[in-house]
């Protein structure tokens, strides 16, 4: 028969399980996981584009975009 200090001992095992499940699932939604799976994804598209357009032979450049209401420094405003 289980004693008292027992059954309290499993029922705290128990919350503390749960704990951990609800933390781990909250965790694989937040957004640095989130950052991660769409870059990993996005890295995969790319490598695939670039083995088919190019071949075996091709290079990532990798530079910051541009905002379409920014204007570019490079070209001189009139």
């Amino acid at each position: 028969m289980l004693g008292f200090t027992s059954l309290l001992a499993l029922v705290f095992g128990v919350v503390i399980a749960l704990i951990c499940v609800a933390l781990y699932r909250d965790l694989r939604k937040g957004p640095m996981m989130l950052r991660d799976l769409r870059g990993t994804e996005l890295i995969e598209k790319a490598v695939l584009y670039g083995a088919v357009k190019h071949g075996e032979e091709f290079y990532f450049v990798v530079k910051e975009k541009k905002d379409k209401g920014e204007a570019d420094e490079s070209k001189p405003s009139a």
